[in-house]
């Protein structure tokens, strides 16, 4: 699967996307990182959202009507990463 951050088109093994959803207000978490935007609660389960564009040193992102959340498993935890948009498509 790949997703789009500032233009720039990434990749993800798709059976490591657990879900992708659209983007809804996260809950900040107090002297956390700057590019960990906070925790949602997907079904009881409290996973981190990360701005891969702010992790990468590109800036903050902005929300859009096209963002997602692309949830994610990391070993045995989940985490949310923040996208402009997703593709099923290969380039």
């Amino acid at each position: 699967m790949t997703f789009e951050t500032n233009g720039r088109s990434f990749g993800i093994d798709v059976s490591a996307v657990r879900e992708i959803r659209g983007w809804q207000q996260t809950t900040p978490l107090p002297n956390s990182s700057d590019h960990v935007l906070g925790v949602i609660n997907l079904r009881g389960v409290i996973v981190p959202v990360i701005d891969l564009r702010q992790r990468l040193g590109l800036g903050p992102s902005t929300i859009s009507r096209s963002s997602v959340v692309i949830v994610v498993a990391n070993g045995d935890r989940l985490e949310g990463v923040l996208a402009d948009a997703v593709s099923d498509k290969c380039s």
